[in-house]
């Protein structure tokens, strides 16, 4: 690992970096690959502008950020950069019970979340705030979690402006929102954005009985629901308040879901669509609670 158990800053220009956490057997490290260590205390301030960079964190660390219960703040603005978090950790972002701020302007960044962690976000009944204005991002989340977003039991906010930005949920998970049980505020005015929800969650929303804020104003955004989630709206048991102002939006149906609005059970939907700008595309059905059509 680089990093350590109280604060630090970490900056990485150049070279080969390989930071992957070792376990010594029937021991549990709860550190991140790159950042922090198992402290409530523990924060690292963590930039790469360039290099190769590949990092996994050990059990309740992410990949790149905070471990168990620590704090952390990712810049990546360049560099090729892989990461795969460990048991209930982010790809990139918090660990177990730990919350980060990630900003993401540049490079190419590929992030996998494990079981309870989103890809970019929170981990297990954490937190985190995830920015992204420009790179090559690819984002996959484990089982529970978001594949951009939060994880298991936990909360996030992401903002999208600009790049080009992939992401798949885990079981239960949105491709960009929530996982199980979770709770996530997602705002897109830019870039190109692809998003599928995993089994039971929404492409662009909740997971399973999860809540999930989505405004979308701008950007190229395809959104795909996992089996019985809305591309863009809510999972199984969740619920979701969408508002679409412009962009070219494309939202399809997962098996036995529908394009927007709600997913199967309880879920429960609010529509707004508005503004000539808007290109709205849908494979599906549209169902919601409550839908305004204003200016289309």
């Amino acid at each position: 690992m680089i990093g350590g158990k109280t604060e630090g800053t970490i900056h990485i220009k150049s070279g080969e970096i390989r930071a992957l956490v070792q376990e010594p057997s029937n021991t549990i490290t709860s550190h991140a690959g790159i950042g922090g260590g198992v402290n409530g205390t523990s924060t690292y301030q963590i930039a790469i502008s360039g290099g190769s960079v590949t990092a996994k964190g050990s059990s309740s660390g992410a990949g790149i950020g905070s471990g168990n219960t620590g704090s952390a703040t990712v810049d990546i603005s360049g560099g090729s950069v892989t990461a795969t978090g460990g048991y209930n950790g982010a790809g990139i972002g918090a660990g177990d019970h730990g919350s980060a701020t990630v900003g993401i302007s540049g490079g190419s960044v590929t992030a996998t979340g494990s079981s309870d962690g989103a890809g970019i976000g929170s981990g297990s009944q954490g937190s985190a705030e995830v920015t992204i204005s420009g790179g090559n991002v690819t984002a996959t989340g484990g089982n529970w979690g978001a594949g951009i977003g939060s994880g298991y039991n936990s909360s996030a906010t992401v903002t999208i402006s600009g790049g080009s930005v992939t992401a798949k949920g885990g079981n239960f998970g949105a491709g960009i929102g929530s996982g199980l049980n979770a709770n996530t505020t997602v705002m897109i005015s830019g870039g190109n954005v692809a998003a599928t929800g995993g089994t039971a969650g929404a492409g662009i929303g909740s997971g399973l009985n999860a809540n999930t804020t989505v405004t979308i104003s701008g950007g190229n955004v395809t959104a795909t629901g996992g089996t019985v989630g809305a591309g863009i709206g809510s999972g199984d048991d969740g619920s979701a308040e969408v508002t679409i102002s412009g962009g070219k939006v494309t939202a399809i149906a997962g098996s036995l879901g529908v394009a927007l609005g709600y997913g199967t059970r309880s879920s429960t939907a609010d529509l707004e669509i508005t503004g000539a700008k808007t290109k709205l595309i849908t494979q599906g059905r549209i169902e919601a609670n409550n839908l305004t059509l204003n200016g289309m």
